[in-house]
């Protein structure tokens, strides 16, 4: 891990840690699973009708699709990229460019040590003419985000990043920062990632739900809001 990438996952942990104490039941996990509650209780989960998935590798696909670009110019002459629904960030010295943290509700069962993330299909497109977009300074952030000085080598630019997952009472889940813009800033070339299927891996706990866990419904309305799948996890 270089210094860069050190200090950006120590800032997306403090993040998720904040985000954590503002929300009553969230928990933030560290991506060693050290916390891990799947070794709390055992049970059945019949009561609730749920039909728990088998144990052992599990896997889930979800596919983003990148919202239309909007160009907006500055007083300086620089060019802002917009995109409905996204902030813009950008570690000083870096473009700032627009970003978005995507929560995809996995199985009670979902074992918190183990979880990774590929991109199975990614479609692409380099857009015509030459972009002027501002390095980020310092506090320049649409998050709320302190940005910290770098004093490393650009980090090669990844598409998305697995954040340390986290559990909402019955409610487990991964966190996935999207980077859909890719920016040359010695040509002035702009690759928009238009549309990318990534996969989740991960292993199911050998001791199922508990079914008064699952019949907990008092967060199912900050989890309507906070995940991506939401519609297809609540059953």
């Amino acid at each position: 891990m270089t210094p860069r990438r050190s200090k950006k996952y120590f800032r997306l942990i403090a993040l998720l840690i904040i985000v954590s104490m503002l929300i009553p039941g969230l928990t933030v996990f560290a991506n060693d699973g050290d916390t891990d509650p799947d070794r709390a209780g055992s049970g059945s989960a019949e009561s609730t009708g749920y039909l728990t998935p088998k144990k052992g590798p599990a896997n889930l696909v979800f596919t983003i699709t990148t919202p239309k670009l909007q160009f907006e110019q500055d007083p300086e002459g620089y060019d802002l990229i917009k995109l409905a629904g996204y902030n813009n960030f950008g570690v000083p010295g870096e473009p700032f460019l627009p970003h978005k943290v995507f929560n995809y509700a996995l199985p009670p069962e979902f074992s918190f040590s183990g979880l990774t993330v590929k991109i199975l299909d990614i479609q692409t497109e380099i857009l015509e003419g030459s972009y002027n977009i501002k390095p980020a300074v310092a506090d320049m952030t649409e998050t709320g985000i302190v940005a910290e000085m770098a004093n490393a080598e650009v980090e090669t630019h990844s598409w998305v990043n697995l954040l340390p997952p986290g559990q909402m009472r019955k409610w487990k889940f991964a966190r996935l920062d999207f980077n859909p813009i890719l920016f040359d800033p010695e040509s002035g070339e702009i690759t928009v990632a238009r549309e990318i299927k990534v996969e989740f891996n991960y292993d199911m706990a050998s001791k199922a739900a508990e079914a008064s866990l699952l019949a907990d419904n008092a967060m199912d309305a900050e989890a309507g809001k906070l995940f991506d799948n939401y519609q297809s996890a609540k059953s």
